[in-house]
């Protein structure tokens, strides 16, 4: 008795093990494709610390700022006014100076 010719065959398992493959093959590509994409535009980093030239202003002079005469990462030349100080208060202070003396 022969019974493998009253079974059909069986082949739709290994088609849907195919499919399913094809599926998470597809799946991994499209996530490192994301993963590069995303590396490309976008800078990662543990400390979020960056390197650049940066360099401290510091007055003598106490007082309020009137202006602002730079925008943020604007180059700047040596001799170039950065900020106007509102002087009102020094002016007052000169003027007692000048009184007491």
């Amino acid at each position: 008795m022969n019974t493998n010719l009253n079974t059909p065959e069986k082949k739709q398992p290994k088609k849907d093990v195919k499919i399913g493959l094809l599926v998470v093959i597809l799946l991994v590509a499209v996530w490192i494709t994301k993963i590069i994409v995303h590396s490309v535009n976008y800078e990662d980093t543990d400390n979020a610390q960056i390197d650049g030239n940066i360099i401290p202003i510091r007055t003598t002079v106490s007082g309020f700022v009137q202006t602002i005469k730079v925008t943020e990462n604007q180059a700047v030349k040596e001799g170039d006014t950065l900020i106007i100080f509102d002087v009102a208060d020094l002016r007052e202070q000169v003027l007692q100076a000048e009184a007491c003396s």
